[in-house]
């Protein structure tokens, strides 16, 4: 037995890595190191996906529309006219046009509000597209800018000359008369435009179509742009 020829995967105990013979080495690093190599190689592949997703998949939201209680037709075709009329390079930017369920009213409102709150508290959409029936929520909530300071007085002075510009106040201070805060531009109404027959943007409650920027969009530049691009300025 003392004789006996050992193994060729054999490791003889301290035996010094450079002597083992290529099979004894291959086997030394499946047994030690087999679990660091996939993790390296997982890490690799993980580290290249990401790469090549930034590289040549990944795009930039240029502006983001949410739709609450609006019904929406030709998406594709507004995101297109949009893009060509904000010369925007649709390979590297995108315009996000959120027209998921969002719907007010309903037995689902909680978690609905949840959700609208979140985008807009996480300062991710730009522009609300909603119907005159949701107006009080949205000014309960602060969520929409005065439009006499956010957009240039031009762009103003057309909305209110085409009789769109709508005033509000948040109920609460409605309801507790309060004199010294005066109504604000807190929406534009687009139900009669040409903007909302073109892509058949319809109010699912009440009667009118109400547009407002986000107060705290990041791309302010960009809603406004877009607002101009209803008014056909």
């Amino acid at each position: 037995m003392d004789n006996q020829k050992p193994d060729k995967y054999e490791i003889i105990p301290h035996q010094h890595f450079r002597d083992l013979s290529r099979e004894q080495k291959i086997q030394h690093v499946l047994d030690y190191y087999l679990l660091h190599i996939i993790g390296a190689a997982v890490l690799l592949i993980a580290i290249v996906s990401v790469v090549i997703y930034f590289t040549f998949q990944y795009r930039r939201t240029q502006l983001y529309a949410m739709c609450v209680d609006v019904s929406t037709e030709q998406t594709q075709q507004l995101t297109g006219d949009y893009a060509a009329y904000a010369a925007m390079n649709t390979r590297k930017y995108a315009v996000v046009w959120d027209d998921a369920d969002y719907r007010l009213g309903g037995q689902d409102e909680y978690n609905v509000m949840t959700k609208i709150m979140t985008l807009i508290g996480a300062e991710a959409a730009d522009i609300l597209l909603y119907s005159d029936a949701d107006a009080d929520t949205f000014l309960t909530m602060e969520a929409a800018a005065d439009l006499k300071r956010v957009l240039p007085d031009a762009l103003y002075a057309q909305a209110e000359s085409d009789g769109l510009v709508q005033m509000g106040l948040p109920p609460a201070d409605v309801e507790a008369g309060a004199k010294s805060i005066a109504p604000y531009a807190f929406a534009l109404d687009i139900t009669d435009t040409a903007f909302a027959a073109r892509y058949g943007l319809q109010p699912l409650r009440g009667e009118r179509l109400y547009l407002s920027v986000t107060i705290n969009s990041k791309r302010m530049d960009e809603a406004v742009r877009f607002v101009a691009f209803i008014l056909g300025a």
